[in-house]
């Protein structure tokens, strides 16, 4: 699409009369580009982004969209933690080689989610003759990997093997649990023992007991040391 702005010229002619002569001149191209990042389908601007377990597939949408007022020509995606090659525009490459005004289009990528905080950021880059546009966005998610040590004790002792500490018939026998949450991510602790007639849960949170009979649990088993 091409702009055009009016001028009016003042032109005085033979008989002493104003003319106006009205010339229309191509008005100033404005490139613009807007990117929209999402993981996994969602916005992800703001950490820690969607949550997913360490393994699972992540994948990445960019829309980008042409916001100015000229076509653009070899808009190219790039992502700081991705391989150019491993961004798919619809035909098979990161470029895409001609943009209306107004016009979108969407890119994919896709990855392995790692553990912990993870952050990326794409830029998209097009061009009009000698001028340049270009926007940039960023997305998160957070690789969950769940994960719980168990340690048993009997009447204070921690028997691996038989045969244990020797108890007199009839007299109180103790058990303890010890649960601790070595993964990265707060989860629920629960334990249901047969045949204790105290149990103790002990965890980084503080300890819970209880007699047997009933679930001992700890709704939110925070990660060690937090």
């Amino acid at each position: 699409m091409v702009l055009r702005r009016v001028i009016t010229i003042a032109a005085g002619v033979a008989v002493g009369a104003a003319a106006v002569i009205a010339l229309v001149l191509p008005a100033e191209a404005q490139a613009g580009l807007t990117l929209e990042k999402r993981t996994n389908g969602q916005p992800a601007a703001t950490a820690p982004g969607p949550l997913i377990t360490v393994g699972d597939p992540v994948e990445w949408t960019y829309l980008v969209t042409n916001s100015g007022s000229t076509e653009l020509a070899i808009v190219t995606v790039t992502d700081d933690q991705i391989p150019a090659t491993d961004i798919d525009c619809g035909n098979g490459t990161n470029v895409i080689d001609l943009m209306a005004t107004g016009a979108s289009a969407t890119c994919t990528a896709s990855g392995t989610a790692q553990a912990g905080q993870y952050t990326n950021t794409a830029t998209v880059v097009g061009r009009f003759e000698a001028e340049e546009a270009t926007a940039s966005a960023t997305s998160h998610y957070f690789g969950i990997q769940p994960s719980i040590t168990l340690e048993k004790t009997t009447n204070g002792q921690n028997p691996a093997a038989p045969t244990g500490p020797l108890v007199p018939v009839g007299d109180p026998v103790d058990w303890a649990y010890m649960v601790t949450n070595t993964g990265n991510i707060t989860v629920r602790a629960a334990i249901t023992p047969a045949n204790a007639t105290t149990l103790s849960l002990v965890t980084d949170n503080g300890s819970v007991t209880q007699t047997a009979g009933s679930t001992i649990s700890v709704a939110n088993l925070a990660v060690r040391g937090e």
